[in-house]
């Protein structure tokens, strides 16, 4: 892949995205763990099943 001037990043540009998706996996693995400790009942009351979880999770910290 040739890289000209215009799509270069520097490291810094690098490391900030790095950085950026740790925190966001670190986001996605806590509402994963609190949504995991609620019970059937409590998930029941805000529209989830444990099947969801990850995918509102996903949601939540990726706008996905």
């Amino acid at each position: 892949m040739v890289l000209t001037a215009m799509n270069r990043l520097s490291l810094s540009e690098i490391v900030k995205g790095w950085i950026a998706e740790y925190n966001n996996w670190v986001s996605y693995t806590r509402t994963v763990e609190e949504l995991r400790a609620h019970t059937e009942h409590e998930l029941e009351d805000i529209g989830l099943t444990r099947g969801d979880i990850p995918e509102a999770a996903a949601r939540a910290v990726y706008n996905r």
